[in-house]
């Protein structure tokens, strides 16, 4: 019996969790788009076809070496980027579902991201997103400090693609510095 479901229903979660970086944890949306029947002798083998629907966001953050990424956040001043669409199962055309959120939180496990001196040497962390454009600001906490990168324009994040974002820490505006839990005193008291 073949069942048809034109519309299937995504959501994107304004909270993500990510145990470490260079893994996108349970973010990446997909539909099958065929079901091929292959025989060899006597054996019916299925291939399914999978087409990716959701939208990503890989983060590249890099510069200021060795500093531990806990957080990023994307706030959008123009666009949802967190809710529920709808992805039609024939033409994989989506539509954009009332409610939702401007902004994702992305947090990292124990572990953490470690920043390299370089982008060559450094790995993703992946947010999902809505597919659609908007203008976004990218702030990335770290164990030493919170840097904020503002979009000079408006990126696009198509459905079924993974857009990079480089975020160099050297580059950034610094908006909270990290205190030391102990006071250390140096010199005569």
């Amino acid at each position: 019996q073949e069942t048809s479901y034109p519309n299937i229903k995504f959501t994107v979660p304004a909270n993500q969790t990510q145990e470490a970086g260079k893994t996108s944890s349970d973010i990446f949306a997909g539909m099958a788009t065929a079901d091929v029947t292959a025989t060899e002798g006597e054996n019916n083998i299925k291939d399914v076809k999978y087409q990716t629907v959701g939208s990503y966001i890989q983060f590249r953050v890099y510069g200021k070496e060795g500093e531990t990424v806990r957080y990023i956040s994307v706030v959008s001043s123009d666009s949802k980027l967190a809710g529920e669409y709808r992805v039609n199962a024939t033409d994989f055309t989506y539509t954009i579902m009332d409610g939702g959120t401007d902004r994702v939180l992305v947090a990292l496990g124990e572990a953490g991201y470690t920043t390299t001196a370089d982008f060559e040497s450094s790995t993703g962390i992946y947010a999902a997103v809505l597919p659609g454009t908007s203008t976004n600001t990218y702030y990335v906490t770290t164990d030493k400090a919170t840097y904020v990168f503002a979009s000079s324009s408006a990126k696009e994040f198509a459905a079924g693609s993974i857009k990079c974002v480089k975020l160099n820490l050297d580059n950034a505006k610094v908006v909270e510095q990290t205190v030391p839990t102990e006071l250390y005193i140096v010199g005569n008291v």
